[in-house]
């Protein structure tokens, strides 16, 4: 990594170092104080802590560049369900992850919401290079779950949003296709841990308690041929969370390629569902800003209508999802 030096001439002698350093380098005073928060302007070979020093002539400045991610924008339909000047919230669909697992990455969310918004890039927990590589991610959806997604613009926006998200303040609301009836309410308590098994990046239930809790809440809202639409609201938000209670429940999510038993996935193959029918309806938040309660809901995608269509959903419940 090459350094841009300079040598401080008689003329900047005694000013601050972000005001000198902005004239020596040819950058906006902001780029500088940035450089100066990811410790990347350096006195003598040492990293400056505060703007306001003052630099002397014949000290020596030098300017590291910024940590490159490799993260390419990608220029693709992104469905905005809201935007401010902290917040953007998303309707994901399926087959498309939140977050790139490596820079070759061709597409995900969060590379969509940079070409959106670039500024986004800059809403990182800290200037770390790991942190760098998701700016913005306040929470995730699997690859195939659908629904409202919500991103920060800004690191305050992303500290507040994902301090709400640790302390379950925020409510999360997701409807689910499940195979069989559901007769009645159902809440699971239970620890959930990585599976064993090398083949498939799985989790569990934790029969032993050394898992990390996973609360759910299974609200039946209609019974359709041999299926059940579901209303479920978590407290927590664990990898894969719904879709193992719901089998945990012996009611699998129809599609579903990880979590399923012998019954629902021939069901799903006769009704030619290829994803998990689980589709994040509506999230309910406070404006990391305004302090407003916000709720904001996304429409069910076509491919999860289709299914209820062929479950011969009545139109009445067609047009309440």
């Amino acid at each position: 990594m090459s350094h841009q030096s300079v040598t401080v001439p008689a003329e900047q002698d005694g000013i601050r170092v972000d005001i000198a350093a902005a004239k020596l380098f040819g950058h906006t005073r902001g780029q500088i104080q940035q450089a100066i928060e990811q410790r990347r302007l350096l006195r003598n070979q040492f990293p400056i802590s505060k703007g306001s020093n003052l630099v002397r002539e014949g000290e020596v400045l030098a300017l590291a560049p910024a940590v490159d991610t490799g993260i390419i924008a990608v220029n693709a339909p992104l469905e905005v369900l809201f935007e401010d000047e902290a917040l953007l919230v998303v309707n994901k669909p399926t087959n498309l992850v939140v977050h790139p697992s490596s820079a070759d990455h061709l597409d995900s969310v969060m590379q969509r919401a940079l070409a959106h918004t670039p500024s986004i890039q800059e809403a990182t927990f800290d200037d770390s290079a790991t942190a760098k590589e998701r700016p913005g991610i306040v929470h995730r959806l699997d690859k195939d779950t659908t629904g409202v997604l919500l991103l920060a613009k800004t690191r305050e926006s992303l500290l507040a949003l994902s301090a709400q998200f640790a302390s379950h303040t925020t409510k999360k609301e997701y409807l689910a296709l499940c195979c069989g009836t559901i007769a009645e309410s159902q809440e699971v308590m239970t620890r959930l841990k990585r599976s064993s098994n090398p083949k498939k990046a799985t989790f569990i239930v934790d029969k032993y308690g050394e898992g990390r809790e996973a609360e759910s809440l299974f609200n039946p809202i209609a019974h359709l041929t041999e299926s059940t639409l579901v209303h479920v609201t978590i407290t927590t938000g664990r990898t894969h969370q719904i879709r193992i209670h719901a089998k945990y429940l012996g009611h699998p999510i129809l599609g579903d390629e990880l979590y399923y038993t012998k019954t629902s996935r021939t069901y799903s193959q006769e009704l030619g569902v290829t994803r998990q029918l689980l589709h994040a309806k509506k999230i309910t938040f406070t404006h990391p800003v305004s302090r407003e309660e916000i709720s904001i809901q996304a429409p069910v995608p076509p491919d999860f209508r289709d299914a209820l269509t062929a479950l011969h959903a009545p139109d009445s419940l067609l047009k309440e999802v």
